[in-house]
């Protein structure tokens, strides 16, 4: 004859499946994870995208720093105020494809003794600033310095 006993036939049961709140913290867990991923994937091509527009800004402010070489003082004194747009080259040939891309240059004449120093006549020193703009948002700006011998 047996005897079951409740406390035993308890013990001797075995569990199976998971509970409703089980499943449903691992529901949640799960999907903060997958949340999480796509917010950093999202980020990463934000980055990406920046870093691809502030690199094409630098080349094209070299481009004209580049031209700049070339010249002489009066020549780069010359480009003071001018807006290039469509963007251009080191020969200031237009790039067609950059159209939304735009260059300005600024030139002021420094003191030759205290470059940081503006002077409000010709001198032998100019400081020239390129700044790009890309759909009219400036993207990058330098600063060369530009002198000639007299």
């Amino acid at each position: 004859m047996r005897v079951d006993h409740p406390r035993l036939s308890r013990i001797g049961r075995q569990r199976r499946g998971f509970t409703l709140i089980e499943a449903a913290l691992v529901t949640v867990i799960v999907g903060v994870g997958v949340v999480s991923m796509l917010r950093l994937l999202a980020a990463g091509t934000f980055v990406n995208a920046q870093s691809a527009q502030t690199t094409t800004a630098m080349n094209l402010a070299v481009n004209l720093h580049e031209a700049m070489m070339r010249m002489t003082l009066d020549q780069v004194a010359a480009l003071n105020n001018v807006t290039y747009s469509p963007a251009v080259d080191s020969d200031f040939t237009a790039i067609s494809s950059m159209s939304s891309w735009s260059q300005n240059v600024a030139v002021q004449y420094v003191q030759p003794d205290k470059l940081t120093s503006l002077a409000y006549a010709k001198t032998t020193a100019a400081m020239v600033t390129v700044t790009v703009l890309h759909n009219g948002n400036v993207v990058y700006a330098s600063r060369r310095l530009v002198t000639s011998a007299q």
